[in-house]
């Protein structure tokens, strides 16, 4: 397809520790002057995409809300907090002298989906404890290991760690694996499976009502978790030519 408009997909963690996941790694402070610093030097580094567009994991109805405080910081009035949308979505667009940020989330209660994903948890380490195990014990041991790296590594090398391709391969089959929990005619994941692929196919159709010029490049700043399925969607549809982050994120040791 002519004209795709360039696209780097960004898998960040949650900078303010909400807790959201059933593993939860525990961030230090990214306000200390030591990740501040680290943080800035990874916007410049993304500033070198070139992005006309900043989308970031904030539902669409909540766009005018969020782009009141991005005007307000803009304008020296709004003071960055933990969030991770704040620090490299906010900065960033700011830093390539943007308008606006957009919201492109979608996170529906849907009316298949009669479980949600700690119950599927619950069925899989009752009737599954091998593949509960596995699984389970590779989300934990990704915390763990993102604990022990952030303990030495810069912010710009902890987002090249969770963009790895390979690591990302690992966390998509793992959401896979859940889908094969039960027996035959029993499929307790698939409906919750079904509204995680629903979601990440959703956010990927916003993506590209974003693209109105040739001359649009796009940066998304999103939980690693999404990363797998939006990078399939958007090189897939041939809407996009995907770009690697790994290309724009310092490199350089040093300790937080």
């Amino acid at each position: 397809m002519k004209n795709q408009a360039p696209l780097l997909l960004l898998g960040s963690y949650h900078m303010n520790n909400p807790g959201r996941d059933l593993h939860n790694a525990v961030v230090d402070d990214v306000l200390s002057d030591a990740r501040q610093q680290q943080i800035r030097a990874v916007t410049a580094g993304l500033a070198r995409f070139r992005p006309t567009i900043v989308a970031i994991e904030v539902q669409r109805e909540q766009d005018a809300a969020w782009n009141q405080d991005y005007q307000r910081y803009c304008q020296g009035q709004f003071t960055l907090t933990s969030d991770e949308r704040h620090q490299l979505g906010f900065r960033l667009a700011a830093t390539c002298g943007l308008e606006r940020i957009h919201a492109v989330d979608w996170n529906e209660d849907l009316p298949y989906v009669e479980d949600d994903l700690e119950a599927v948890w619950a069925y899989a380490k009752e009737h599954h404890p091998d593949l509960y195990a596995t699984v389970s014990g590779r989300f934990e041991g990704w915390a763990r290991e993102f604990d022990r790296r952030q303990a030495t590594q810069t912010v710009g090398q902890l987002l090249s760690w969770l963009n790895d391709p390979g690591r990302l391969a690992q966390e998509h089959l793992n959401y896979l694996a859940l889908a094969t929990l039960g027996t035959a005619g029993k499929h307790p994941a698939v409906p919750w499976i079904t509204g995680w692929f629903q979601r990440n196919l959703t956010i990927f159709v916003n993506l590209t009502r974003l693209v109105s010029s040739p001359e649009d490049r796009i940066l998304v700043v999103y939980g690693a978790g999404h990363i797998p399925l939006l990078h399939q969607f958007a090189a897939d549809s041939g809407h996009f030519a995907v770009e690697n982050a790994a290309d724009f994120l310092p490199q350089s040791a040093s300790s937080p």
